[in-house]
């Protein structure tokens, strides 16, 4: 029996669309849940006075900076794989592209995951003063 799509990479692209929408799913509600975590903790460090404030308004900020790009890629990822089906059903030359772009993504993520992790410890590495309770 002839295919017009190969069973097997049409396998491995339909899985992976799965996988990259349980993922943008999940990633999506978690992410409000920051957001509201975020909001509270900039509301918390601008109406006191801790110790390394702006330390920590930084790197606060750089991480839910990270963590909205990353959360736009995986919806742009989500809208690739799925250009990627399409393609690969129809059999246009485009698959190649689409194939490549999403690679891309894919890498793009990665990175911003160990830039995130990387701001994540220098919070906890970094000591703070302590300030006497006077």
């Amino acid at each position: 029996m002839e295919y017009a799509v190969d069973p097997a990479e049409f396998e491995f692209w339909w899985n992976e669309m799965l996988y990259i929408f349980s993922l943008t799913l999940t990633m999506l509600v978690l992410y409000s849940l920051y957001m509201a975590s975020f909001i509270f903790s900039i509301y918390t460090l601008t109406h006191r006075n801790p110790a390394g404030r702006r330390f920590l308004l930084f790197t606060a900020s750089a991480m839910f900076l990270l963590g909205a790009v990353y959360a736009i890629l995986c919806v742009v990822a989500a809208g690739v794989i799925i250009r990627i089906n399409k393609a690969l059903i129809q059999g246009s030359a485009n698959l190649l592209h689409l194939q490549r772009l999403f690679g891309g993504l894919e890498l793009s993520r990665g990175i911003l995951v160990t830039a995130n992790n990387f701001i994540t410890d220098l919070v906890l590495v970094r000591p703070f003063p302590c300030r006497s309770p006077n």
